[in-house]
């Protein structure tokens, strides 16, 4: 069962909401909190400017329970509340939509060069993480079930493959990328890993037919099957191509699948 809220008893007492800064908390439906912040005027209820930790989160579970904590006279104060929840909830075991600590320094505050490389350092290792791969791997495909979410990612790929010089970056990409010898042995694990299901098999197979007998076979395989027990696949393959005229005995074609 999801953890739940601890009582606002246990939280400071709301003074006045003539007070201008404030720190707020956003639940999802189950009533579980998964991320403390700290704001005025109506910050407590946009979501503009939010991580995309938490974006996920309400596209998810949809739409998120709003409240107030506490009001504070000075942003300081507020902030310093905001770090002790967020240090609170995430002790309790709480997975938290927060991608820093809190109390980041007065509003308006922009991230220098170094921090924003140390962030992105810190998400590219977060996102390697097999767990997380298997979540976003999860949320993507619920993601990708709506027809909206697709209209809008094919929308904006064809924007970006419309200019000359992004075609060419793709291209220049996927070349790099086909070319080392991981991807190329990935590739391949993948797709041995696919001909071991049914399924694939019966969509790879290429049907055929034995001319002389007039039977329609699945597969090549099947054919040889029919054939004998000495029979290869192989060698009907070469019949059917043009290699050879006939294949133990008879004559064989290609045909549609059905």
């Amino acid at each position: 069962m999801p953890l739940m809220a601890p009582s606002l008893a246990v939280l400071p007492v709301v003074l006045s909401k003539a007070f201008m800064f404030y720190t707020y908390a956003h639940y999802k439906p189950d009533n579980s909190v998964f991320y403390i912040g700290k704001g005025r005027g109506r910050r407590a209820w946009s979501k503009t400017t939010r991580n995309p930790h938490w974006r996920h989160i309400v596209e998810k579970h949809g739409a998120h329970k709003v409240e107030i904590l506490a009001y504070w006279p000075t942003e300081q104060e507020a902030f310093e509340h905001e770090r002790f929840l967020i240090w609170c909830f995430r002790d309790m075991g709480y997975s938290m939509a927060n991608i820093t600590d809190g109390g980041e320094g007065p509003m308006g505050y922009r991230h220098t060069d170094a921090t924003k490389a140390q962030l992105s350092l810190h998400h590219k290792r977060l996102h390697n993480l097999p767990e997380q791969k298997e979540k976003n791997r999860q949320r993507n495909r619920v993601r990708m079930q709506n027809p909206e979410v697709k209209e809008k990612l094919r929308s904006s790929a064809v924007a970006y493959m419309a200019i000359p010089e992004n075609r060419e970056k793709s291209r220049q990409a996927a070349l790099l990328q086909t070319s080392q010898p991981e991807f190329k042995n990935r590739q391949s694990r993948l797709a041995l890993a696919r001909m071991q299901q049914p399924k694939y098999r019966l969509l790879m197979a290429k049907p055929c037919m034995c001319v002389e007998a007039g039977t329609i076979f699945q597969s090549q395989k099947e054919a040889a099957q029919w054939v004998g027990p000495n029979a290869h696949s192989t060698t009907i393959n070469r019949a059917i191509s043009g290699e050879r005229k006939t294949a133990y005995g008879f004559t064989w074609k290609m045909v549609n699948k059905e």
